[in-house]
């Protein structure tokens, strides 16, 4: 009798439904390089807890269902190979978790763009002073800030025709340059450049060797836009902008062929391409809707 007995009890162990508060990892979005990974946690337990993915981690931020963050698929990813996500958790009582999923890198045709530049624009990508300025554009591009702060979806910063498509493949002057890392617009000079969702200014930048005047906002949730080559500059560090707000001008400023609009998008200071923000999922931001 006691056999049986214990025998009922480990049948009924193997039964048992799973707990309810066992996070679920939900991964939506694009997994060619450039795309975005959407990752949310729906949990009521884990309260913290820490990305690691392509070399890098990061804070995960809450969510009205737990946790979340946007991560991109990096440009220079393998494709056809997979790169591992993996999530720390943490709850109240600092009891740990962790989450994997093992996600395959799909393919993307990239065209290649050739580009004559002149030797004094050529100069200026071996120069000391525009090294130290990228540091502190890269600093800007992965700080952290709460959010979202942006409502629905993300609109075009310039009504000039697209003359350079994301993700292209540069040779510039006869050398690979890697990749184009954001959308160019050509326009007149003057014409305005607007912010495609709201965010807080973090970073403006005057006459910078590469660059030029250049523009940073933060979205919140490890979200930024960048803004080159500007010819004027319309806003300051610490302001909030709207949609559809006037940042500055389209220029020809820093290592430029012409007046154009450089915009660029990344998540945790990695390039995503723009077009990606046009619709973000629904349930991995519910409150933006």
């Amino acid at each position: 009798m006691k056999r049986f007995s214990l025998l009922l009890f480990l049948l009924g162990l193997l039964i048992l439904p799973a707990r309810a508060d066992q996070p679920v990892l939900r991964v939506r979005g694009t997994t060619w390089p450039g795309g975005v990974l959407f990752v949310s946690v729906e949990t009521g337990r884990f309260t913290s807890g820490t990305w690691h993915w392509a070399g890098h981690s990061g804070a995960l931020t809450r969510a009205p269902y737990g946790l979340r963050t946007g991560l991109a698929v990096p440009l220079d990813a393998s494709v056809g190979g997979t790169a591992t996500l993996r999530l720390a958790l943490q709850d109240a009582d600092g009891q740990a978790c962790e989450l994997t999923r093992k996600i395959r890198i799909d393919n993307k045709w990239r065209p290649v763009q050739y580009l004559t530049m002149s030797a004094s624009n050529e100069a200026k990508y071996t120069d000391p002073q525009a090294d130290r300025e990228e540091v502190r554009v890269l600093a800007a591009l992965r700080d952290l800030q709460p959010g979202p702060r942006w409502v629905g979806s993300f609109q075009e910063p310039s009504e000039g025709p697209r003359s350079s498509p994301f993700g292209v493949r540069r040779v510039r002057n006869g050398r690979t340059a890697g990749f184009h890392r954001g959308l160019d617009y050509a326009d007149w000079t003057g014409a305005p450049v607007v912010a495609p969702a709201g965010g807080v200014v973090t970073l403006v930048g005057s006459d910078y060797v590469l660059l030029g005047n250049c523009v940073v906002i933060n979205h919140g949730e490890g979200l930024t836009s960048l803004y080159l080559h500007l010819s004027q500059i319309d806003v300051r560090e610490g302001q909030m902008v709207q949609p559809g707000q006037v940042l500055g001008a389209v220029g020809n400023t820093g290592a430029s062929t012409g007046p154009h609009l450089h915009y660029a998008t990344y998540f945790h200071g990695e390039p995503v391409d723009p077009d990606l923000l046009r619709a973000f999922p629904r349930e991995w931001a519910p409150e933006i809707y």
